[in-house]
This record gives C-alpha cells, structure tokens and sequence, in this order.
C-alpha cells in the first residue's frame, strides 16, 4: 500500500478550495491519518488561479518523516481540477500514472485575449493520455441537492474510489 497521497487542487477564486482544505483536514484527522497542506493563491481578485498542495500519510512511519507539504514536479498522485484551464496548468506536477480528475466548468479570468488559432479545452483534454475522469460535478451536486461547496468533495470521493483507496480512506459527506 502507498504510504503517502500526494493531492493538487486547482481551480480560481470563489471554487472554495481554502473550506475545501480545511474540510479534507478535518476529516483525514478524524480517520486517524497525519495531514499537511500548503493553499496558494494568485491574483489580487476574484478568479485568480488557487491552489491547493496535501499530502496524506497512509503510515505512522511515513507521518514521522515528514518534512513539508510542497509537491514536487513529476510526484503527483491525484489532481483535482475544480476548472479544466487551471486543472492544465499543473500537469509538470503529474506523472503517467497520475489520475486527473476535473469538473468541466471552463472559466476565462477577466481581461485574457483567447488567441483564435489556440485550440479548444476539450482538444487539449482529448491529448492527454493519465488516467483521466472528466465529467460535470457541479449539475451533479445540483441533481442531489446539494450546492457548489460540494464540488471538491465530490472529485475527492471520485478519486479515492477510481483508486480503490475506501478500504482505507472513508468518503467524505456534503
């Protein structure tokens, strides 16, 4: 079994990504899993690019030697992209096996030029070649009942699933 879960979420600003954390946080805590996390944002205003970088400690061993939240290039187990532009812009953190899991919400910040001859979102999500869920959480969440601050837990509950990690990571409740 891996001994640690290295997760990116990314998304803009007004997606919940900070609650998200602090959701995830809480929740790894009570199921008696260390967790470290680092949040960024970008951008002085609302949807400037925000992301998030966790590591879940599967071991007490693992726990003990750990030595900082921040990702490395090429090391990434999970991306959760609440924005597929933003879910792009980390792929160098993925390698081949990386499993990408994004809303296909598309957000274009205010005041970027989309050059004509740039290719379409949906091309670029074609190409590439992880291990790829790609599927519109938020009308899902909407057909539960549920509101948008549902979104990150749902592509979380995702992933762990598609890995088959719920023997050892419980799903987390919107």
């Amino acid at each position: 079994m891996k001994q640690e879960l290295r997760i990116l979420i990314a998304g803009v600003g007004g997606q919940g990504i900070h609650g998200f954390v602090r959701v995830l946080q809480q929740a790894m805590t009570e199921q008696g899993y260390e967790f470290i996390s680092a949040r960024y944002k970008g951008g002085a205003q609302s949807l400037g690019s925000v992301h998030a970088e966790c590591k879940i400690f599967l071991s007490a061993a693992q726990a003990n030697a750990q030595q900082s939240s921040q990702l490395i290039p090429g090391t990434l187990d999970i991306l959760l992209g609440l924005e597929r532009w933003e879910t792009l812009r980390f792929l160098p953190f993925c390698h081949a096996n990386t499993l990408i899991v994004a809303d296909t919400f598309t957000e274009f910040p205010p005041g970027t030029k989309r050059s004509k001859d740039l290719p379409s979102i949906d091309t670029y999500f074609a190409n590439l070649t992880n291990p790829l869920i790609s599927r519109d959480f938020i009308q899902l969440a909407q057909e539960k009942g549920w509101s948008k601050t549902a979104v990150p837990i749902l592509l979380f509950n995702e992933a762990i699933r598609s890995l088959g990690l719920t023997q050892f990571i419980q799903p987390l409740k919107p």
